[in-house]
């Protein structure tokens, strides 16, 4: 029809409602053989009024004729369903009207997000409503065979790009390439996902876009598309030539198409490298294709940036994949005349010319108009909150998620009903006996990293100090198997009178070992504080890997797991450590299974693996959490929450419940305590220790956690005594919270029970007065120089008040001759579990301030290359000098003393802290 319009009464370019009009057909018949005819229902009405004359004139008249009164009823009915049929018309078509966008809606319509975008605009030129346009984007159907041998092809081209990814070990290519910037590279190098899901959701963006073109695409290329997309004369040609190779059949199936995924890959180019200086912004094919899925099908609106910007990073992950290829292919692509990576002759000029051209900011093209949208997006992201999905019961006890409440008794019910079934579960798995206990007060553990507690395979049970009540191996439980229970006869005496596995009963026992492991899946994420996500739950080692350390520790007499997962991870560049301390019975069921049962389950079926959840497929991730938890949640609290519900169910409990009384506690602390001598920094620092404590517990940052948590993201990189405290404290109070608290905190009054919601350190110093500094500063001077002692100048004075505050970064100036070793000598005179480093600028001087130290009883040494010292050996004054204090051998072993100190300390919760002092002998005056 659009050809006849074209080409017999010249109708180019013209909309559809001069071409054609809507009409209703109706046929009796199917399956190949339909008749249609068109249907006018406004003349419905009329056609059975002129039927029933019709009768009345021929004088039909039967059982079924009716009268009078009946005939004018039936009219009236007629009349009413007319109005009903006319009404159902205008809500149709006004369903249809809301669907169809307008190019300029009211101010007060669109958001700024949408005022930047111009999705409207786009979105209003396509002649159908924004689902049907959506559709053209969706994925191929099962009928659409040529759109998947299609999309087979672009797996093939994935796969080489993924290959020249791999090859690519030139770090400052790939810092070039991930760089919006012209000018400067970036301090990440572009590089694989963290993990295989990640690329294919990449993949399967690009996916969408192959199919959004192919199903656009006119026969013609004058004719006008019914999206609105707009395609150049060689991107045209380019998708006619892949229609011409769909209509030939494969050799077989393993036919790799090669002209067909090089035609691919020339429409690949051609889109990522169209120049968009001359074009409007929606007149590319991808950035049309991205305003289309823009579209949100479910809620038949636009999306928000928050859930659009996904889309964008994976599209911008894909053309950059697609450009490296077509930069530095590993293996050439002779069809569209691109040379291998060995074949260019200067690798730093192409990439530069390229990516210059086609990836940067401001190089007209369709990357540099996703680099604006993304930038644009992630910055009303960081001003996003999302909507509500929680409420509260008046009482506080009863959380509603998306309308579905949970009891917070129901939660400790089910904690506790959690903890039996585990302690069932392994009574059975011991053959129906008792197991001893394990008195984890007397474990020896330590989160410290050198070579001792490095080695692969080791875990707490295999330390010598331990290995009396740990190390049972297999060999405890194999005898109970010899014997036999009621349930269990997992060996047969053979005709020979040798011992067989029965392999029924193996099988039965490693299925329920299997079942009790994820009962214990679940009973770790919920009572080990704040829900972790699924990745970090199947990351649990029990032991050392060749690549990694373990997760699981003793400390303080109670288990614990620590993990490291992070979605911003690769990121960022930095790793943030997570500990989530264990209920007293929880802790012990766990060291029961490490000890006596998982030995033995591995002899079973001597699979190798350092991961506690897992089985012969591999370690168990959020799949295996979220049916385990699904299952629990709706047998325990008569809802079904997955992993991400239960994650806001927690953060919402402990925002209520934990972080509000944690705040008044500390208010009332601050009341008692009067005002802080270093202002307002440290107070605000102890206020958020314990809210951010949880929100890192819950997995992710503050800016996600909550909008005002103003904490440098820096506070939890390293953990120390002092953080391992705070993460205890915070899983304990939320052991509290569930009815499983600690047999000792039992019946402490919530006042009293609050002073360990903050580290002990940052306490102590906090209730120090400025008189109090003062008083300790004299002491120190006076443990050096006699009883009698007193600062030589109002300058020293000051200077030894301020090096006894809480640490912080001071420049103190003095004299000359003005006592500047006074400074170090009295902290390290005060110091308890502490060491004072000194950097001094000549060795002259080393020796001598050590000379000093030691006469006035210091525990004094020197570090230099040849003269180490004892990472175990506690020392209150370390002298080193400047040029020896650069060095790197230094630095490494100060960092290792501090690390292994404060591990091997941490089980009697002192605090080490490290101080270092620089004095310079020439400032004067």
């Amino acid at each position: 029809m659009k050809d006849h319009g074209r080409n017999k009464h010249s109708m180019k370019r013209v909309d559809d409602n001069q071409l054609f009009q809507a009409v209703r057909l109706q046929t009796w018949v199917r399956d190949g053989k339909e008749r249609y005819w068109v249907v006018d229902e406004s003349r419905q009405a009329e056609g059975m009024q002129a039927t029933h004359q019709l009768i009345r004139d021929v004088g039909e008249q039967s059982s079924d004729d009716v009268s009078e009164e009946e005939q004018a009823s039936n009219q009236e009915g007629d009349a009413e369903d007319q109005i009903i049929r006319d009404i159902e018309q205008w809500k149709e078509a006004a369903q249809e009207r809301r669907l169809t966008l307008l190019a300029k809606p009211a101010a007060d319509e669109l958001d700024p997000w949408l005022r930047y975008t111009g999705w409207n605009e786009v979105l209003q030129e396509s002649q159908v409503d924004i689902i049907q346009t959506y559709k053209y984007a969706r994925e191929p159907e099962e009928k659409e065979t040529k759109l998947q041998r299609l999309l087979r092809a672009w797996d093939r081209i994935l796969e080489r790009c993924l290959d020249t990814l791999a090859n690519m070990d030139h770090k400052d290519v790939l810092k070039w390439w991930a760089s919006p910037k012209n000018e400067v590279a970036s301090q990440h190098p572009f590089e694989l996902h963290q993990s295989v899901q990640s690329v294919h959701k990449c993949s399967a963006v690009w996916q969408r876009f192959i199919c959004y073109m192919m199903r656009t695409a006119t026969v013609d290329w004058e004719d006008d598309t019914e999206t609105g997309v707009e395609f150049t004369h060689a991107q045209w040609q380019s998708i006619q030539q892949i229609h011409t190779h769909l209509q030939t059949e494969p050799n077989n199936e393993d036919d790799q198409d090669p002209l067909l995924t090089a035609e691919l890959m020339r429409l690949c180019m051609l889109v990522v490298m169209q120049d968009t200086s001359k074009i409007g912004l929606y007149e590319s094919p991808l950035m049309h294709y991205l305003a289309v899925r823009g579209i949100d099908p479910l809620t038949k609106s636009l999306y928000p940036p928050l859930a659009y910007t996904p889309i964008l990073g994976r599209v911008l992950w894909i053309t950059r994949l697609l450009m490296l290829e077509i930069a530095v292919p590993l293996e050439p692509w002779p069809e569209l005349r691109l040379q291998s990576k060995e074949d260019i002759e200067s690798i730093p000029e192409r990439i530069h010319k390229l990516r210059r051209t086609h990836l940067c900011e401001g190089s007209f093209s369709p990357t540099s108009s996703i680099l604006s949208q993304l930038a644009m997006g992630k910055k009303y992201n960081q001003l996003h909150e999302s909507p509500a999905n929680i409420h509260w019961s008046r009482d506080e006890q009863t959380i509603y998620y998306l309308g579905m409440g949970v009891e917070l008794e129901k939660v400790r019910e089910m904690c506790h009903d959690l903890i039996g079934l585990l302690q069932r579960l392994l009574y059975n798995l011991a053959f129906d006996s008792e197991l001893p206990m394990v008195d984890l007060s007397q474990i020896v553990d330590s989160m410290a990293w050198n070579t001792k507690f490095r080695q692969s395979e080791y875990s707490f049970i295999n330390h010598v100090k331990n290995r009396e009540r740990t190390d049972v191996g297999y060999q405890y439980l194999l005898k109970r198997a010899r014997k036999g229970s009621k349930e269990w006869q997992l060996l047969q005496r053979a005709g020979d009178g040798s011992y067989k596995w029965n392999d029924s009963q193996k099988q039965a026992y490693l299925n329920q070992e299997r079942q009790f492991l994820r009962k214990l899946m679940v009973t770790l994420h919920v009572t080990g504080g704040q829900p972790a996500r699924g990745p970090e739950i199947g990351s649990i080692k029990v032991s050392n890997s060749v690549y990694s350390a373990r997760n699981i520790y003793v400390i303080n007499g109670q288990m614990c797991f620590l993990t490291m997962y992070d979605k911003a991870r690769k990121r960022r560049g930095n790793t943030d450590y997570i500990v989530r301390f264990l209920p007293n019975e929880v802790s012990q069921v766990l060291a029961q299974y490490l000890i006596y049962i998982r030995p033995f389950g591995r002899a079973l079926d001597q699979r190798e693996s350092e991961y506690l959840f897992g089985d012969n497929r591999g370690p168990w991730a959020g799949e295996e959490l979220t049916q385990a938890l699904s299952k629990a949640t709706s047998k325990g609290l008569g809802v079904r929450l997955t992993v991400q519900s239960w994650r806001h169910v927690a953060i919402g409990i402990a925002v209520r419940h934990l972080l509000r009384a944690s705040k008044t506690w500390e208010k009332d602390d601050e009341e008692d305590e009067g005002e802080f001598a270093e202002g307002d920094d440290e107070e605000e620092l102890e206020q958020n220790t314990f809210r951010h404590i949880m929100v890192r517990q819950s997995g992710h940052g503050q800016r996600v956690a909550q909008a005002h948590y103003a904490v440098d993201g820096a506070f939890l990189h390293r953990l120390g005594p002092e953080l391992i405290t705070a993460y205890e404290q915070a899983s304990v109070a939320w052991h509290e919270l569930l009815g499983l608290a600690q047999a000792e905190g039992k019946g402490k009054h919530g006042r009293q029970a609050s002073q360990q919601l903050t580290p002990v350190g940052i306490k102590r110093e906090r209730r120090e007065s400025k008189h109090g500094v003062k008083a300790k500063a004299l002491d120190g001077l006076r443990r050096i120089y006699g009883p009698q002692a007193q600062p030589r100048s109002e300058g020293q004075a000051a200077a030894l008040q301020l090096v006894h505050q809480p640490p912080v970064t001071s420049i103190i100036v003095l004299p000359t001759s003005s006592g500047k070793s006074v400074l170090f000598f009295s902290v390290a005179a005060m110091a308890v579990d502490q060491t004072v480093i000194v950097v001094v600028p000549f060795t002259a001087l080393v020796e001598d301030i050590v000379a000093r130290g030691q006469a006035a009883g210091l525990h004094c040494k020197e570090w230099s290359y040849s003269n180490h010292y004892s990472s175990q050996e506690l020392v209150q004054l370390l002298v080193v000098s400047a040029d020896q204090a650069v060095s790197g051998q230094f630095l490494h072993e100060a960092k290792g003393y501090i690390i292994s100190r404060a591990a091997s300390r941490a089980v009697e919760t002192t605090v080490l802290k490290v101080s270092i002092y620089s004095i310079n002998s020439h400032i004067d005056g």
